[in-house]
């Protein structure tokens, strides 16, 4: 079975990285990151010489960052390019699982309408409606979970994880956010099976 997993590569040094961020780096037969045009990207240097020799990288070259205001014109034009590849190359992934296969979102927000690429607040960031609707089609199912008031209320409690790591930990779903999700997407697989 396929599985996308997304981790934190810690402050930025890899001796610093969390075990399991590790473990699952180092066993990744793809891996997807962002960086900009031409460059070869913070994260994808943070795990130079862990990566397996037959690893698949997605490249997510990002057309512009800070050379534009985020809320100008000529950023969304910039951008716009950026969204359709990316849109076509998570499409042709999608094509080429086998099985069934479940799109989901999970944020504080349902996905932004078009146009709206640009929020550096919101989480998700780099995606919006048109895009989940271009996916969408070549999944089987699609799910929307929006994180509850009360699962982000419970915060870290029932992650374990290093002093250094907490901010990274702040940042990420807990457990209760988690549970939400499993629910949730346990009725869509029964339905698919």
């Amino acid at each position: 079975m396929a599985r996308i997993i997304c981790t934190g590569l810690g402050p930025g040094d890899p001796e610093l990285m969390a075990v399991r961020a590790d473990r699952l780096i180092r066993a990744a037969s793809q891996i997807a990151y962002f960086r900009k045009a031409g460059r070869a990207g913070q994260a994808r240097q943070i795990v130079e010489g862990m990566l397996a020799a037959t690893v698949v990288e997605h490249a997510m070259e990002y057309p512009v960052t800070t050379e534009l205001p985020f809320d100008s014109p000529d950023y969304n034009v910039a951008l716009a390019g950026f969204y359709d590849a990316w849109a076509a190359r998570l499409v042709a992934l999608l094509d080429h699982i086998p099985g069934k296969t479940v799109l989901l979102w999970l944020g504080d927000h349902a996905p932004l309408p078009a146009g709206g690429r640009v929020n550096l607040h919101a989480d998700p960031l780099l995606i919006d409606a048109e895009m989940i609707a271009t996916v969408r089609a070549h999944a089987s199912d699609y799910l929307e979970v929006l994180i509850s008031p009360a699962a982000r209320a419970h915060g870290l409690a029932g992650m374990a994880f290093a002093p250094l790591e907490q901010p990274a930990a702040l940042e990420v779903p807990g457990p209760t956010v988690h549970a939400e999700v499993a629910a949730r997407l346990a009725v869509v697989l029964r339905r698919l099976i």
